[in-house]
């Protein structure tokens, strides 16, 4: 049998087992099957955690132990982002600060109306002058 890379001989180890375990059962197990001589031991467990960590395959459960991600049971997912589950915060709105808005809107309201208004009369004089520019014009 062909040496496996550490991270790939793990993923074979917790897919025979079809089960989460901890990682010092994953270590041993890879230790083991590749064969790893006790002066590189330091150095293949801090390579495997790493490769455990960033490799998406894999996922650490709330109780520390690692599982592939498929097998994964929904409770133990649903633990692992439980933190991140959050009920949204509601601002308690005074009374004032409602009447205080709704008096705003309604100024900015009868301003644009009153603007409206006003273009409207401007608009209306213009015609009459226009009107009246126009009978003058025929007139000579």
């Amino acid at each position: 049998m062909a040496k496996l890379s550490n991270i790939n001989a793990a993923y074979e180890f917790l897919k025979a087992k079809k089960n989460k375990a901890k990682f010092e059962d994953i270590s041993k197990a890879v230790l083991k099957q590749n064969k790893i001589e006790s002066n590189q031991k330091d150095t293949a467990l801090a390579s495997l955690y790493s490769s455990l960590v960033l490799d998406n395959r894999f996922s650490l459960t709330p109780d520390g132990s690692w599982a592939l991600k498929g097998n994964l049971k929904f409770e133990d997912v649903k633990k692992q982002y439980a933190n991140l589950i959050f009920e949204p915060v509601k601002k308690k709105v005074e009374v004032e600060e409602i009447e205080e808005s709704e008096e705003e809107i309604t100024d900015i309201i009868e301003e644009d109306l009153e603007n409206d208004d006003e273009e409207i009369e401007e608009d209306e004089e213009d015609e009459e002058i226009e009107e009246i520019s126009d009978k003058f014009s025929d007139d000579n």
